[in-house]
């Protein structure tokens, strides 16, 4: 794999339903490889994206260093995909030619395979099941060097 060994930590963690989440998520935060941005409600989500999108290109990072990874269907009622506020960004999906130059922002199954610098992984709170370690796993491995998770409230790892 290639992304950090903090993030590593913590997917394997959240995939395998081990007790050291909180450790290796506590970690990940102090390495800065892992950054969780609390919203204060789901209609809040969308604008908290753009914004860390915006810090991130703020932080150096072109467009195309830059993923929103939902963790639901494209289709999936609430999801951050499906916003405006998303498409005002001009974001792209993961099998759109001008991936090389935008930020994409697909499915954590449609993203699986590829990698950017960052990654923004969404829409946990609509995830439940026996697959959801799996989801975060794939989700947050895409990240070759942070991570940011925006949620709702404060347990925004859902798992």
């Amino acid at each position: 794999y290639r992304s950090p060994p903090e993030l590593m930590r913590v997917a394997e963690a959240i995939r395998t339903g081990s007790e050291d989440v909180e450790a290796a998520m506590q970690a990940a935060q102090e390495s800065e490889r892992l950054r969780l941005v609390s919203c204060p409600s789901v209609s809040s989500v969308p604008d908290k994206v753009v914004n860390e999108i915006t810090k991130l290109r703020g932080e150096g990072l072109k467009p195309e260093e830059i993923a929103v990874i939902s963790l639901r269907g494209q289709g999936a009622d609430g999801s951050v995909l499906g916003s405006e506020a998303l498409a005002k960004v001009g974001v792209v999906r993961a099998d759109d030619p001008g991936l090389v130059d935008h930020v994409v922002a697909d499915t954590f199954l449609r993203f699986k395979g590829l990698e950017r610098p960052a990654v923004i992984v969404v829409d946990g709170h609509l995830v439940e099941g026996d697959d959801t370690g799996v989801r975060w796993f794939i989700a947050m491995t895409r990240a070759l060097g942070v991570c940011v998770v925006v949620g709702v409230g404060e347990k925004i790892l859902r798992v």
